[in-house]
């Protein structure tokens, strides 16, 4: 006998769908329904069952009441430039795990926009256009807005990236750390303007190039642009895309200073047109940026001799592991993670400003795991 048909809102079906990231067929067999009959759900020529909705729901992780609404949410959509961000190969797809991920920080953004709606203004993140505007002035205008000396130096990447992403929490800029998958966008940025929001991909990401990367979407934001990114392909320097080579020439700016490039380039005695590989490891060390950064900064400065991008390429690419040798990281304690994902002050926010229930449904969040973290950090409340 054939279940109770439940009236779904079919725009609403093929929102959730699009928004998912798998095609109708790879999700209709986890649904264990014909495709033709999920494109029915999706266009109204048929409705689903009871069971089906709720199986519906499970797959995609949406609650089941979003599919009886009378249209889709806009303020939750996940924007056209990051299922196909601009650079990416044709016929690329984000992968499902990356836009579930998009999703959750979307929500965790928007929890903290709420709370600092009414008690806080918009973030006064300086503003950009870049077809007026160029990307140096702008990158030393937001450098000094957060208060990063031009001569600051760091350990370590991973003291360089802590301190960056500090000084922009600082600010009031959410940068979060996720796990998006391999060869997926290394970033995305989503403008709000009580809580911008930069998300880096940690997976086989090394540190430098999550803070370029940070530079990159900041200047998404500076634009008041939502948009993911992907690295350029091969041997190109640049994404082929006006936008794309303003946030580059930003984020170089903004992260390697012209005038310390050029001192450190005659500390070290190395003319215009001169600088080889030995100078693309000095400007690595000194602002802790990967190769292929510091090769694009002596590019544009005109200290690079000529080839020596392709020989960056050659020499700094990454070792992938070999087929079946790779191993799955240990996940440390979730509190631990959480913190590392989106940083004390988000927890902070989201922990005080909500019910209970609902801020360790948006955080994915257990009793305990707030309990433990408040153990480590003094400025969170124990439930």
């Amino acid at each position: 006998m054939a279940g109770k048909p439940s009236p779904v809102t079919p725009a609403v079906v093929a929102w959730a769908v699009e928004q998912d990231g798998r095609s109708v067929d790879e999700l209709a067999v986890t649904l264990k329904v014909d495709p033709e009959t999920l494109r029915g759900w999706m266009r109204g020529d048929v409705q689903p069952t009871v069971g089906e909705v709720s199986r519906l729901a499970q797959r995609l992780r949406r609650p089941r009441a979003l599919f009886f609404l009378p249209s889709a949410p806009t303020s939750s959509a996940i924007p056209t430039a990051f299922r196909r961000p601009p650079g990416s190969d044709p016929g690329h797809r984000v992968s499902q795990p990356a836009l579930l991920a998009a999703r959750r920080a979307y929500r965790v953004q928007r929890a903290v926009a709420d709370a600092r709606e009414g008690y806080l203004g918009p973030v006064p993140l300086p503003r950009a256009d870049e077809t007026a505007d160029r990307p140096a002035d702008v990158a030393a205008t937001v450098r000094q807005w957060l208060q990063v000396a031009d001569d600051q130096t760091w350990g370590d990447e991973y003291a360089a990236l802590n301190d960056w992403r500090r000084a922009l929490d600082d600010r009031g800029i959410l940068t979060f750390a996720l796990q998006l998958g391999p060869d997926e966008v290394r970033g995305f940025a989503r403008w709000d303007e009580l809580a911008p929001l930069i998300v880096v991909n940690t997976v086989r990401v090394p540190p430098q190039v999550r803070l370029y990367t940070i530079g990159h979407e900041l200047a998404h934001l500076v634009l008041r642009d939502s948009a993911a990114c992907v690295e350029p392909r091969g041997d190109r320097m640049l994404v082929d895309s006006p936008t794309e080579r303003w946030c580059e020439m930003f984020a170089a700016t903004l992260l390697m200073p012209a005038a310390e490039v050029r001192a450190l380039m005659r500390a070290r005695g190395v003319d215009r047109g001169q600088g080889g590989l030995d100078a693309v490891s000095a400007v690595q060390r000194r602002f802790r940026v990967s190769g292929r950064a510091a090769a694009v900064r002596l590019q544009d400065l005109g200290y690079a001799v000529d080839g020596l991008y392709a020989r960056v390429l050659a020499t700094f690419r990454p070792k992938q592991p070999k087929k079946g040798t790779e191993q799955t990281p240990m996940s440390p304690p979730r509190h631990t993670q959480r913190l590392r994902e989106y940083g004390e002050h988000t927890l902070e926010t989201v922990l005080a400003s909500l019910p209970e229930r609902d801020a360790l449904s948006v955080l994915r969040m257990q009793v305990d795991d707030v309990r433990k973290l408040a153990d480590e950090v003094p400025s969170v409340t124990a439930l």
